[in-house]
């Protein structure tokens, strides 16, 4: 028979998988609810969505260009605009586009949609892998993505780009943040994931360099074991400990 000490063992690793499997339930469902309200939020304006101001000038560009090989597209917006050289991965972005949907703008809107709703699921899960209580986290994904003062993101596709750029800076914050309390074979994985991510995102638009700096700091606070952030995920919880964390959890992470 077991003695006590194995038992307490026992009864504490069946508590670590069982918080841990409630984690994952809890982030499937809150990520589920922000995909559901942005897509109903979209449902009611996206299929009455065209073209305007700037989109003209780019798709024109598009249009006329000789060559409508991707290489091509990029070339005429390279050569359209010298604000857009910077840009790289805009030109890259808007050329895909083109190329798959023409002049018909839904297209377009559904993939700006879908972009933008993987940036409020990714924001999401980097508040959480950051240490934020869960109901923080999703407060603060569930309001980005209902904010009304950067509209223009969500219908004009001249800056279709930006919502991609945060899309990528989010996953490479969240790609490091995993690689921080992952094991030996997938630290290597999230770590290639957040480094490719980033530089892409960097030649995208260039407002996200200065968070780019940050990115760092706040993946060291969250691998710091003194931080507040660090000890959310140390040792398991033992006691009466134990019962208190499983009833809290659901508000807690």
């Amino acid at each position: 028979m077991l003695r006590e000490s194995q038992w307490c063992h026992v009864s504490g690793m069946a508590d670590v998988f069982s918080m841990k499997s409630f984690r994952a339930i809890a982030r499937r469902g809150d990520s589920g609810f922000l995909v559901a309200t942005v897509l109903l939020s979209a449902s009611v304006y996206v299929t009455r969505l065209g073209f305007y101001s700037d989109d003209w000038s780019f798709l024109g560009t598009l249009e006329t260009s000789d060559d409508k090989s991707r290489f091509g597209l990029f070339a005429s917006q390279w050569d359209f605009h010298a604000n857009l050289r910077m840009r790289p991965t805009q030109i890259l972005y808007q050329g895909t586009l083109f190329s798959l949907f023409r002049l018909h703008p839904l297209g377009y809107h559904i993939t700006n949609v879908l972009v933008f709703t993987g940036a409020v699921v990714l924001l999401y899960w980097t508040l959480i892998d950051a240490g934020v209580a869960r109901p923080y986290a999703l407060s603060v994904a569930l309001v980005f993505a209902v904010l009304p003062n950067y509209s223009t993101d969500r219908f004009w596709m001249a800056a279709f780009g930006y919502s991609l750029t945060l899309a990528l800076f989010l996953l490479s914050l969240y790609a490091d943040l995993r690689a921080v309390r992952s094991g030996p074979g997938r630290l290597v994985p999230w770590k290639m994931a957040s480094v490719a991510a980033l530089p892409v995102a960097g030649l995208g638009y260039e407002v996200i360099l200065p968070f780019a700096l940050l990115s760092p700091i706040v993946v060291w606070i969250r691998a710091s074991p003194t931080s507040p952030a660090g000890s959310r995920a140390g040792s398991p919880p033992s006691g009466q400990g134990r019962t208190s964390e499983a009833t809290t959890l659901w508000l807690s992470e």
